[in-house]
C-alpha cells in the first residue's frame, strides 16, 4: 500500500494514473483489513479524484472514512479530526452536483457538518460560505444574499477556503447575475497574480469571458481566453470552464475552432458523473449552433467521440440534429435539477444570449508569439 502511495505521489493532480494507483491502494488495504492504510489511501483517493474529474469517488471515499472515523476514532486511525473536515469540505461543495441526491440529504450533510464544527470550536464562517454556494447553484438570489452576509460577518480561522478560491466563488456569483463590473473588481488579485492556487486562475479565466464580452472588452477577453484554455485543457476537472472556452469562441465568430474544442472535450462530458459540469458544457454549445445558423451551414463535420449516440453520414452531421441532440440532453438535465431545487431556475438557463452573439464582433485568435495581443486592430475595448 506504501509503495503504491509512493508511486502516486510522484504524478501530478488530474492525471488518470494517479487516481488508478490510490484506488488499488485502497482496495489492498481493504483486503488486508487495515483501517490505518485505508483511511490514509482514501485521504489521498479524494484529493485526486476531486482534482481530476471524479467527484463520485470522493463521495464514496470520505462515506468510508466519516464512518470509521465515528467508530474508531482518532487514535486508532492514526489521522486528525482537522484534517477530516477539511475533506468533508470538498464533499459538501460536491453533493448538488448530482440531482439524485435530494435536498433532504444535502440539508442532513450540512447539519452533521456544522455539528462537528461546533464541537471542534471551529467559525461557522465555512459553513455559511458553502451554504451561499448552495443557494447560488439554485439560483436563490435572496437566501445566497443572505447567506454572504452572515459569512462575511463570521470570525475567519483554519477552516475557511484560500483566498483565491473564495475571491473566485465571489467573481463567479456576480457573473451569474450579469453584475459585470462588479465580477471584474473581484477578481483583480487573482489576475495580478497575487491570489492563486491549484484551480486558480484557471477557473477564473473561463468565468470572466461573458463579463468582459458584455463589458465591450474584447481584446482583454481574447487575452483571457488564449492564456485560460491552455491552462485547463488536460483536466476533465476543468469540463465546465471549457465550455465557457467553448462559448466565448462561438460568440467572438471563431466556429471551426469551438467545434475542435467541442470534439475534444466531448469525450469528458459523455463519460463525467458530475452532471452539473455536464450540463455546463453542454449549454456552452447553445451560441455554437446559433452561430453556425447564422453562417448558413446547415451541415458540420464533426469527429464525435466513441460512445456518442448520434450518427452521422461519414462524419457530417446535420446541424439540426446536432443541435437537437445536445437540447434534449440539456432539457433532460435542467429538468432533473429543478426538480431537486424545487424551482425552475437550470431551466431558465437554456435561452442562448442573442444580444451577445449581435454585439460581439469576429476576433482573430492569431496572437504574438507571447500569446498576449492578438494581430489586427478589429475589436472594440
Amino acid at each position: 500500500v506504501e509503495s503504491l502511495m509512493v508511486d502516486a505521489s510522484r504524478i501530478p493532480l488530474g492525471q488518470p494514473e494517479k487516481l488508478e494507483l490510490l484506488e488499488r491502494a485502497v482496495a489492498l488495504a481493504d483486503l488486508q483489513n487495515d483501517l490505518m492504510a485505508g483511511f490514509e489511501a482514501r485521504d489521498e483517493l479524494i484529493e485526486a479524484a476531486g482534482m481530476g474529474g471524479h467527484p463520485e469517488k470522493t463521495l464514496v471515499a470520505f462515506a468510508w472514512m466519516l464512518a470509521q472515523w465515528d467508530k474508531h476514532g482518532e487514535d486508532e486511525l492514526g489521522a486528525d479530526e482537522y484534517g477530516l473536515l477539511w475533506k468533508y469540505k470538498w464533499v459538501i461543495n460536491t453533493l448538488w452536483e448530482f440531482p439524485s441526491i435530494a435536498a433532504t440529504q444535502i440539508e442532513a450533510a450540512f447539519d452533521d457538518f456544522q455539528a462537528r464544527l461546533e464541537r471542534g470550536g471551529y467559525s461557522l464562517r465555512t459553513l455559511h460560505y458553502f451554504r451561499w454556494k448552495y443557494a447560488h447553484h439554485q439560483g436563490n438570489w435572496a437566501e445566497a444574499e443572505l447567506e454572504r452576509a452572515v459569512w462575511q460577518r463570521s470570525s475567519d480561522d483554519s477552516m475557511g477556503d484560500c483566498t483565491a478560491c473564495e475571491a473566485h466563488f465571489l467573481t463567479e456569483y456576480l457573473a451569474a447575475q450579469k453584475r459585470d463590473p462588479e465580477a471584474l473588481e473581484a477578481t483583480k488579485l487573482i489576475l495580478s497574480g497575487r491570489q492563486r492556487c491549484a484551480e486558480v486562475p484557471h477557473v477564473t479565466y473561463g468565468v470572466l469571458l461573458e463579463p468582459m464580452l458584455r463589458l465591450e472588452q474584447f481584446e482583454d477577453a481574447l487575452d483571457t481566453h488564449l492564456r485560460g484554455y491552455r491552462m485547463a485543457r488536460d483536466n476533465p476537472e476543468f469540463l465546465a470552464t471549457c465550455g465557457e472556452h467553448l462559448a466565448f469562441l462561438a460568440y467572438s465568430h471563431n466556429t471551426g475552432p469551438a467545434l475542435a474544442l467541442l470534439e475534444r472535450h466531448l469525450s469528458w462530458a459523455l463519460e463525467t458523473a458530475n452532471l452539473q459540469a455536464r450540463f455546463e458544457f453542454y449549454r456552452s454549445t447553445l451560441p455554437l449552433w446559433n452561430r453556425l445558423r447564422d453562417t448558413g451551414e446547415l451541415e458540420v463535420v464533426f469527429r464525435a467521440p466513441q460512445g456518442f449516440a448520434l450518427e452521422g453520414q461519414g462524419g457530417i452531421y446535420a446541424l439540426d440534429a446536432l443541435e437537437g441532440w445536445f437540447g434534449a440532453q440539456l432539457e433532460d438535465l435542467a429538468n432533473r435539477f429543478d426538480a431537486r431545487n424545487g424551482n425552475g431556475y437550470f431551466s431558465s438557463r437554456l435561452e442562448v444570449d442573442l444580444k451577445l452573439l449581435e454585439r460581439v464582433p469576429p476576433l482573430s485568435l492569431q496572437a504574438e508569439p507571447n500569446g498576449v495581443k492578438k494581430q489586427g486592430n478589429r475589436s472594440k475595448k
